[in-house]
């Protein structure tokens, strides 16, 4: 049988134009796409997700718990009619296009051993919901994939993967958040408060900021060195990048906030050497319990790095993902059209 083929994809999951087979996706980690279908129900007052027992000869994770069918999309195909093939052929539902309600994207990635062999995955996962009736005893499990479903209450499973992690489950969190975020949306009482927390040097920063806060609502902080950097000049350059290399903490002016009263946090930066801004680091380092909030981020640059910024800011903060990210070519000085919809989007993605 031939190898399945994927397209290479961007952070926001848009194919590239290049494509690559699924052993070297997975030998070398590029990021390809998913589709994960999360099969839920109502019972009383409790919301219940249907998981499948992955099948011991899987690649990945065999013999855990897993999203209800999830599956690679393949070469030149689109998400939704990924889930909905993935459905029909793991569980035997023969759902429409409109019975699925697309939630939102995650990304995942991780590298482990499995089978004595190792395993980098990098995907772009594009989740959606199917709440339809769904009766355990008349659906038709693909075995070679699958060693049976269960139903199980949606906030146990999202308490037992929190570190450290019920091995019986490798649910990604990433997609539980999402499935979390679109139920209690759907009940009408869903609302994250979020801060936005962001330093800003040339005003960038400081004008994405302000947008987002007023599309959702949310706070912001505004981060300022004791000591300012240059503004111009070779001098901004020098000091800034040496500054964020070094991963120096600088001390900062007081600032005043109950972070307890925050569930999400989104961090906002100008990209200074591929690297986050140091008044980060500090503010980081000041509030280590921020990593058991949801986090996202967006980067102002000039030029590149963002994306390696952003593998900065995860590292600091000690967390393996972010619920969203941002990223704006001088947004302040150059308004446009594409920037105002990234914007839009990267709102409609955290709220």
């Amino acid at each position: 049988m031939a190898e399945e083929i994927f397209d290479v994809v961007d952070e926001n999951g848009q194919p590239t134009g290049e494509t690559v087979t699924r052993s070297q996706a997975h030998a070398e980690g590029i990021r390809h796409r998913t589709a994960h279908i999360w099969v839920v129900r109502e019972n009383g007052d409790k919301t219940e997700v249907l998981l499948q027992k992955r099948a011991m000869n899987k690649d990945s994770f065999p013999g855990r718990y897993d999203t209800s069918s999830a599956g690679h999309i393949q070469a030149g195909d689109e998400p939704l009619e990924s889930a909905v093939r993935e459905l029909s052929e793991e569980l035997g539902i023969q759902a429409d296009p409109d019975d699925l309600k697309f939630a939102g994207t995650f990304p995942i990635q991780y590298e482990k051993e499995f089978h004595g062999k190792p395993f980098k995955d990098n995907e772009i996962a594009f989740v959606y919901v199917y709440d339809e009736e769904v009766e355990i005893d008349n659906l038709t499990i693909q075995k070679e994939e699958l060693d049976s479903v269960e139903w199980f209450d949606l906030e146990e499973v999202y308490q037992a993967c929190q570190p450290p992690r019920d091995e019986k489950f490798c649910v990604p969190i990433g997609g539980l958040e999402i499935v979390r975020k679109y139920v209690k949306a759907d009940e009408g009482d869903f609302f994250m408060k979020t801060l936005i927390i962001y330093y800003s040097h040339e005003g960038n920063t400081d004008f994405v900021a302000k947008k987002i806060a007023d599309k959702i609502g949310a706070d912001t902080l505004r981060l300022v060195p004791v000591k300012k950097y240059p503004e111009k000049g070779f001098a901004k350059f020098f000091w800034g990048g040496k500054s964020a290399v070094m991963a120096e903490t600088p001390d900062l002016e007081p600032y005043s906030i109950d972070l307890a009263s925050y569930e999400q946090i989104v961090f906002g930066f100008p990209v200074w050497a591929s690297n986050i801004t140091p008044p980060l680091r500090t503010f980081i380092k000041e509030n280590p319990g921020i990593k058991e909030k949801r986090i996202a981020a967006f980067a102002c640059q000039s030029g590149a790095g963002a994306e390696k910024a952003f593998g900065k800011l995860k590292e600091s903060i000690g967390i393996d993902s972010l619920a969203a990210t941002l990223i704006l070519i001088d947004p302040k000085d150059k308004p446009s059209d594409d920037n105002d919809k990234k914007i839009e989007d990267f709102c409609k993605e955290i709220f």
